[in-house]
């Protein structure tokens, strides 16, 4: 891969912040095989080389937030048959990373986006840090956070449909993570999570499509 991948002249800022963000390595693992393991491993490799330090976007909470929960949660399709030389970097970035992201607090954004900086810290404390007390302020914070942006009738703040599914995925995988460690679930996120389902079902279209408004 060459530096015109993670800057393509003709990309707008979502488009790229997607990119930075690695969400798209879910299709890789569904993809599966050997050779989407080679190709995850080539973009994160290149990606480490290409941001060893920090950039506006690359770095941006919100992308460095969802990039970190998408490489931990994509190490066991990533790892596996790596040499020790990949092993370490991606190691290595992942706890600088994850160390700069959980000093940024709430990353001065708000909505969603501040929901998946949680996500991000979430899964740094209690992946590469091993829980403790990083993890409960994590989760203390996420609790307020939930008891501002989930609404009584479980739809999200913003009322968008995309969010309502981008903000309950996001939960989804934290219950998960938290779970696949032995971490005790706070009540106040699966409450959220039981709310927010049957709205996002509300949402729905008749072919499962979801209706669009609001962004």
């Amino acid at each position: 891969p060459g530096l015109a991948l993670w800057a393509p002249s003709a990309a707008g800022l979502d488009w790229l912040a997607a990119l930075h963000g690695f969400s798209w390595l879910r299709d890789l693992r569904v993809a599966g095989g050997e050779a989407a393991r080679e190709t995850a491993r080539q973009l994160v490799t290149d990606w480490i080389a290409r941001h060893p330090r920090w950039r506006r976007l690359p770095w941006r909470p919100d992308v460095l937030a969802a990039r970190l929960a998408a490489w931990i949660a994509s190490a066991d399709v990533i790892l596996p048959g790596a040499e020790p030389a990949f092993e370490h970097a991606f190691l290595t970035s992942l706890t600088r990373q994850g160390r700069h992201l959980l000093r940024l607090g709430g990353g001065g954004l708000s909505g969603a986006r501040r929901l998946t900086v949680l996500k991000g810290q979430v899964f740094a404390a209690a992946v590469l840090f091993g829980g403790g007390r990083r993890l409960r302020r994590t989760l203390a914070r996420l609790e307020r956070e939930l008891e501002r942006q989930v609404l009584s009738d479980g739809g999200h703040i913003e009322r968008s449909p995309a969010q309502q599914f981008s903000v309950l995925r996001d939960l989804v995988d934290i219950r998960s993570v938290l779970g696949a460690g032995g971490h005790t679930v706070p009540h106040a996120l699966q409450r959220a999570i039981d709310r927010m389902a049957p709205m996002l079902r509300f949402f729905r279209h008749g072919d499962g499509g979801l209706a669009l408004f609001n962004d």
